[in-house]
């Protein structure tokens, strides 16, 4: 992984990461979707991409729907951060190695507290 080195005990805290993801995981789309599909409201043979802010309003309400697209944006922003952090490293490993400019391999090495 290219970001192994930022972290104190990998071998330890990638497993635990993974697994925590997991539970997460089914935790937020299992079990909603179960409950969702035993209420059937509205109907799930209608069901389409985007349709889980649509159930939650007509199941629990609008604050429910709005708590969807909410945590739904906060969740594509960290993937996209975790992303921009993975090229990053890519880019400055391809920098070192003369594969890409020198510029990209620049590193900060200050503190920020």
């Amino acid at each position: 992984s290219t970001c192994a080195g930022e972290v104190r005990n990998p071998g330890r805290d990638f497993p635990r990461g993974l697994l925590l993801a997991l539970l997460l995981i089914v935790a937020t789309y299992v079990f909603p979707l179960t409950m969702f599909t035993a209420i059937n409201l509205p109907d799930w043979h209608g069901w389409e991409e985007g349709s889980f802010s649509e159930i939650a309003k007509v199941q629990v309400g609008q604050w429910m729907a709005l708590w969807v697209v909410a945590s739904s944006f906060a969740a594509n922003t960290g993937m996209y951060t975790a992303e921009v952090f993975e090229d990053s490293w890519q880019l400055c490993g391809m920098a070192r190695t003369g594969l890409m400019p020198p510029i990209f391999g620049k590193r900060w090495n200050g503190h920020t507290g």
